[in-house]
């Protein structure tokens, strides 16, 4: 649950975030694909507003460091954006 401020209006969003992942090797090299979808109710709105669907990969080439390449897709029925689609890169450090 995410507490909102926006312009001085109170509001709440509730995330639902299943997500499906099965870890294996290639060539000795650890790999998470994973699948998930996300849907968001904003109070202000008194809907579920947001939806999120994301596919990816999590590669890790070392123990400290992790690359994570992914495809998602976002509808927004408030949004004057409507629908996104992106592609992007995630990079994580571990220490």
């Amino acid at each position: 649950m995410d507490f909102r401020d926006v312009d001085g209006a109170y509001s709440r969003y509730y995330r639902e975030r299943p997500r499906l992942e099965r870890a294996f090797s290639f060539g000795g090299v650890p790999l998470l694909p994973c699948v998930q979808a996300e849907a968001t109710y904003n109070t202000r709105y008194e809907t579920w507003r947001r939806r999120l669907y994301q596919t990816g990969v999590e590669i890790g080439p070392s123990d400290h460091w992790r690359i994570e390449p992914y495809v998602a897709r976002q509808s927004d029925d408030v949004s004057a954006t409507g629908n996104l689609d992106r592609i992007g890169l995630t990079i994580k450090g571990f220490w």
